[in-house]
């Protein structure tokens, strides 16, 4: 006779005779821990805050994720638009880098493997009578953001040339003696920037030939008033590092030579300021993708500001 009792952990077997055989069976449980992201970098600068790695580059690098999918939060900052640059009158100034983020928002997930960071340069102001040169995009794996535009210049025969360009934010319009009223400021690229302010001409109405101001993140710039350049348009304030920044502030536009008035100031956020003659003008703050400032002249020929580079920063928790 065969007599069989089984239980959750083990089964005996009688078999009729001297024989007894006993297989025990053994149930196993695997728990696995989730793996955690391994994360290098190139070029880039690590730093830590409450609750957060953050690595910020200046220059362009890149971004390693093994073992697992790594959720950050990021900041991508375009290069900024140079000023224009002018033999008469008043050129508009830089348009600021365009921006993106999703801080406080849905996390960007990185996959495992190495991820392009591209830091955008800003525009080298032309040497001589010309619209300002574009900023250079800024690119995070995935995410590309456009530079600003540049500046326009002041070429009474070429009505084209003295519009403000458009970009990540569009930059301001040159002022200009054969027509009446404003010049065109260029216009920002949703949803990257703001536009940028109109210049203004001479003409019939005695208004003065001042350029416009820029385009930020935060805001549009300012259209040449009166005898003023016009101010740029204020960046974007945003704490991803520990400390609330301002980034992408436009530059301020010229202002013309022989009149009362001031130049344009630039935009919170790196934004250059207007100048006259070669004095007051100054380049967008690297790092921040500020756009450049407009120059005016009265003798020899006004060189607009440089655009200043882009940014690109991460952050994940720790």
């Amino acid at each position: 006779m065969n007599v069989e009792v089984t239980d959750a952990t083990n089964t005996v077997e009688v078999v009729s005779g001297p024989q007894i055989v006993v297989t025990e069976q053994v149930n196993r449980v695997e728990l696995s821990t989730p793996t955690s992201p391994v994360v290098t970098q190139t070029n880039g600068t690590l730093t830590q805050i409450t609750g957060w790695n953050v690595v910020t580059w200046l220059t362009s690098g890149t971004i390693t994720v093994a073992q697992a999918p790594l959720e950050v939060e990021f900041l991508v900052v375009g290069g900024g638009g140079s000023g224009g640059t002018t033999s008469s009158r008043a050129a508009g100034a830089g348009g600021a880098g365009g921006v993106r983020h999703n801080v406080g928002g849905a996390k960007l997930v990185l996959p495992i493997g190495t991820h392009t960071v591209t830091i955008g340069a800003g525009g080298a102001a032309p040497l001589t009578q010309n619209i300002g040169s574009r900023g250079g995009t800024s690119v995070l794996g995935p995410v590309a953001v456009p530079g600003g535009a540049g500046g326009g210049t002041s070429l009474s025969t070429d009505l084209n040339a003295q519009r403000g360009r458009d970009g990540g934010c569009g930059s301001g319009g040159g002022g200009n003696s054969t027509t009446t009223g404003a010049t065109a400021g260029g216009s920002g690229i949703t949803p990257f920037g703001f536009d940028g302010g109109n210049g203004r001409s001479s003409g019939a109405t005695g208004e003065q030939q001042n350029g416009g101001g820029v385009g930020g993140a935060g805001g549009a710039g300012l259209p040449a008033l009166n005898n003023d350049g016009g101010n740029g348009g204020v960046g974007i304030a945003l704490n991803i590092t520990g400390t609330s920044i301002y980034y992408a502030g436009g530059g301020g536009g010229a202002k013309r030579e022989g009149v009362l008035g001031v130049s344009g100031v630039g935009g919170l956020g790196g934004g250059g300021n207007g100048g006259l003659n070669n004095v007051g003008v100054t380049a967008g703050t690297d790092g921040l993708g500020g756009g450049g400032g407009g120059n005016g002249r009265s003798v020899g020929t006004a060189i607009g500001g440089d655009g200043g580079d882009g940014v690109v920063i991460v952050r994940w928790a720790q």
